[in-house]
Formats: structure tokens, C-alpha cells, sequence
């Protein structure tokens, strides 16, 4: 008898922007995202070497294997925000 698959674990945050991206994608018809494991621990290692060895500079994404948003802000910035920020400017 096959095993079941074992149950996806998305993290807490990253779960969080998942559903405020697909709360706004939702608002325009466009349909959900998923979680993306893969390319969640290759947005994580960018993330490190920027705050690491580029100083917090934005990234250059021509030459990478995935496209990206990028925001500079100052203190923290809630998943709600950062969507409606990246939301306004792309599907406006």
C-alpha cells in the first residue's frame, strides 16, 4: 500500500506572504501561487549575499535563473505592505 505523501510545511512568514499575494491576486482574477521550496532557499541565499556582500545594494537579477522584486525600505516592513507595494505598481 502506498505511503501518503508527507504534508508540506511552509514557514510561518512565508506563508504569510503567500497569502497576501494571493489575497491580491485574487482582487485583479488572477489565480493563486503556490509555495515553492526551491525557489524559496534561492531567494534566501540572494537575500544573504546582498545583506552580506553587496551591503544591502540592489541586486542585479539580469544574469539569474529567476526574475525578482525588489523594495528598499527603512525598519520592518509587513507581508501586507511589501505586497500592496509590489501589487500597485505591477497590476495597476
Amino acid at each position: 500500500m502506498a505511503q501518503p505523501p508527507p504534508e508540506v510545511v511552509i514557514p510561518a512568514d512565508g506563508q504569510e506572504y503567500l497569502d497576501a499575494h494571493n489575497k491580491a491576486r485574487a482582487e485583479v482574477g488572477v489565480g493563486p501561487l503556490k509555495w515553492n521550496f526551491q525557489l524559496a532557499k534561492a531567494t534566501s541565499l540572494m537575500v544573504r549575499f546582498q545583506r552580506d556582500r553587496q551591503n544591502c545594494r540592489f541586486a542585479n537579477l539580469t544574469s539569474g535563473k529567476y526574475g525578482g522584486n525588489q523594495m528598499w525600505a527603512t525598519g520592518a516592513v509587513s507581508s501586507v505592505v511589501l505586497v500592496f507595494n509590489v501589487a500597485s505598481q505591477m497590476w495597476s
